[in-house]
C-alpha cells in the first residue's frame, strides 16, 4: 500500500514537472518569436527611414543642380549683356568720332575759284590765272595748289618757273606764316635774279590765298640762307595785292 501511494506520488511529481516544463518552452518559444517580431520591425523602419532620407537627400542635391544651372544661366546673360553693352559702347564711340570728323571737315572753310600766278614764256610779267577749282582752305589745301603751281599752266604763253621734278615735301601755318618746305633739287632750277624774284612773288600770292601773307622758303625743311645765290631768303617774304598782276 505504501508503495503504491509512492508511486502515486511520483507520478503525479513527475507530470507536474512537465507541465511547468512545457510552459517554460512555450513561453521561450512565444519570447523568442516576439522578439523576432520586434527585430524585424525595426529593421522595417530603419530601412523606411533610410529610404526617405536617400530620397530628401536626392531632392537636396537636385534642387542644388536646378540652383547651379539657374546661376549659370544667370551669369551667362550677364556676360552677354555685358558684351551686348560693350558692342553698343563701341559703336556709339565709332560713330561718335566719325561725326566728329564731319564735323571738322564741316567746319573747314573751302577756296573756291583758286587762282594761280604764272610768267609769261619770256620772263617779264608775272599774271593771275583764276580757275573753278576749289579746295579746303587749310594746309592739304594750299598743299595740292602748290602742287598744280609746280605741273604748270595750260594755257599758252605762259610757263612754270619750277622743275616738274620738284615735291612740295609739306606746307605748315604758325604764327601767322606759311612755311613751305620743298624738294633740295629746287636749286637745280635755272630762273635768273629776275625769275628768282617772281617765284617769291607767286609762291607769297598763292599762299595770300589762304589767309597768310608772309612765306617762310625751306628747303628740305631747312631755311636756307639764299635762295639760287641771288635772293636772301633767311626771313619770311610779304605777299603783294593781287590787283598788281593782271588777269590772263
Amino acid at each position: 500500500m505504501k508503495r503504491a501511494k509512492w508511486l502515486f506520488v511520483t507520478l503525479s511529481a513527475a507530470l507536474v514537472l512537465a507541465a511547468c516544463g512545457q510552459g517554460t518552452n512555450e513561453e521561450d518559444v512565444s519570447g523568442a518569436e516576439g522578439a523576432d517580431s520586434e527585430e524585424t520591425a525595426e529593421e522595417v523602419e530603419d530601412t523606411e527611414d533610410d529610404e526617405a532620407d536617400a530620397e530628401e537627400d536626392d531632392a537636396e542635391d537636385a534642387l542644388e543642380e536646378e540652383e547651379d544651372a539657374e546661376e549659370a544661366t544667370e551669369e551667362e546673360e550677364t556676360d552677354g549683356a555685358g558684351e551686348d553693352d560693350s558692342a553698343g559702347e563701341d559703336e556709339a564711340a565709332e560713330e561718335e568720332a566719325v561725326e566728329e570728323d564731319e564735323a571738322q571737315e564741316d567746319d573747314v572753310a573751302v577756296l573756291n575759284s583758286v587762282t594761280y600766278y604764272f610768267s609769261d614764256d619770256q620772263l617779264m610779267e608775272t599774271y593771275r590765272v583764276t580757275t573753278d577749282q576749289s579746295v579746303t582752305q587749310d594746309e592739304q589745301g594750299a598743299k595740292e595748289v602748290l602742287e598744280q603751281w609746280i605741273a604748270g599752266p595750260d594755257r599758252d604763253g605762259l610757263m612754270g618757273l619750277v622743275p616738274s621734278n620738284v615735291t612740295v615735301q609739306e606746307v605748315r601755318f604758325a604764327d601767322g606764316v606759311a612755311y613751305v618746305s620743298f624738294s633740295g633739287n629746287i636749286t637745280e632750277a635755272n630762273l635768273g635774279s629776275s625769275g628768282e624774284m617772281m617765284f617769291t612773288e607767286q609762291l607769297a600770292m598763292m599762299m595770300a590765298q589762304f589767309g597768310y601773307e608772309k612765306t617762310q622758303l625751306l628747303i628740305d625743311g631747312e631755311v636756307p640762307g639764299e635762295f639760287l645765290g641771288h635772293m636772301d631768303v633767311s626771313e619770311p617774304f610779304e605777299a603783294s595785292a593781287s590787283s598788281q598782276y593782271s588777269e590772263y
